[in-house]
């Protein structure tokens, strides 16, 4: 495949027909391409003079995400619950532009996650807070990131297991949280987390697959839960064009992505737009990267299950094999 930039024409000539149909969708999405034009058309004047264009802000997005490691913005208080997923999310955007912090700082991450486990399993949004699978993923695959053996033993699984046997229903769905909601959320957290810390039985997710069947819709795709209109469309994408997307339309000046022109960076989207980034460049791995820009645009692999590195999922299933299951299903 040729590392092509499409110019502004190709571009333009893409545009959305809205066909005089006016929502208030179409509407919105008629203004994102607007902003999109002048930003491409920008672009390929800038193009013209500095042929290495477009380029990935490794340095300015590495620098913010640091920054926010330690110390967070006031406006995300409201994600008091969910401090876990902050971690996760800053730890494997640095993993993907190749800049980790130092193993002290790591070190007092594993502290931290540590007060966030709850003495019957699984992790909550903060210390003291109830367990719930959301949190629970975004803990263990920020310590299989950190990938220390500390990181590793500071997971209880024992009582993970227990905490997931708490959850599971008997049509072989997962709750988030006890008493909670069940949707496919639910069965996707409990799954990953269970498969990278060697505590998954067959017995735990019996039923577990053909629930997930059941989300099927007859339109194509899955819903939440059975009977649930269908999350998301089935996306196809170009390679080369989401990247270009990504790069030109995407990064905040001082560091940071976002969601789409006009909107705020925010932790979130920094994470999975550079997953995405990284999927778009590597695909599964199977063959050479295609990077758009300079090689220097490159960024490190992402495993598409669980949205860490692959060679970290690797790491941390060996390491728990080496260590029998902790308890062989008992509920």
């Amino acid at each position: 495949m040729d590392n092509h930039i499409r110019c502004f024409d190709d571009i333009v000539s893409q545009i959305f027909d809205s066909e005089n149909v006016a929502t208030d969708t179409l509407v919105d999405q008629v203004k994102v391409e607007k902003v999109i034009l002048k930003l491409f058309n920008e672009f390929e004047m800038k193009a013209s003079v500095d042929p290495n264009l477009p380029k990935l802000n490794k340095n300015a997005h590495t620098r913010l995400l640091t920054k926010w490691l330690k110390n967070l913005p006031q406006s995300y208080e409201c994600l008091d619950a969910s401090r876990p997923w902050i971690v996760y999310w800053i730890l494997h955007a640095l993993w993907i532009l190749n800049s980790l912090p130092d193993k002290r700082i790591l070190s007092d991450v594993v502290k931290f996650l540590s007060h966030c486990q709850h003495e019957e399993g699984g992790y909550g949004g903060g210390p003291g807070q109830h367990p719930h699978l959301g949190t629970t993923y975004a803990a263990v695959n920020a310590l299989s990131i950190i990938g220390t053996d500390e990181a590793y033993d500071s997971i209880d699984r024992s009582s993970l297991q227990k905490f997931l046997w708490s959850v599971k229903e008997v049509d072989g769905s997962f709750a988030l949280h006890k008493g909670g909601e069940q949707d496919i959320r639910g069965a996707y957290c409990a799954i990953s987390v269970a498969k990278l810390t060697n505590t998954y039985t067959d017995m735990l997710f019996d039923k577990t697959a053909e629930w997930i069947v059941s989300c099927q819709t007859y339109e194509g795709g899955f819903g939440g839960c059975p009977d649930n209109k269908k999350l998301i469309d089935t996306v196809l994408f170009n390679q080369g064009a989401l990247q270009e997307y990504i790069m030109i339309c995407c990064q905040a000046p001082d560091g940071g992505l976002i969601d789409k022109p006009g909107k705020p960076r925010d932790i979130y989207h920094t994470c999975y737009t550079l997953s995405g980034l990284s999927i778009a460049q590597h695909g599964t791995g199977a063959g050479d990267p295609y990077v758009v820009g300079t090689p220097r645009n490159e960024l490190n692999r992402v495993h598409p299950l669980h949205n860490v590195a692959p060679h970290l999922v690797y790491n941390a299933i060996h390491y728990f094999i080496r260590h029998p299951p902790p308890v062989k299903d008992k509920n």
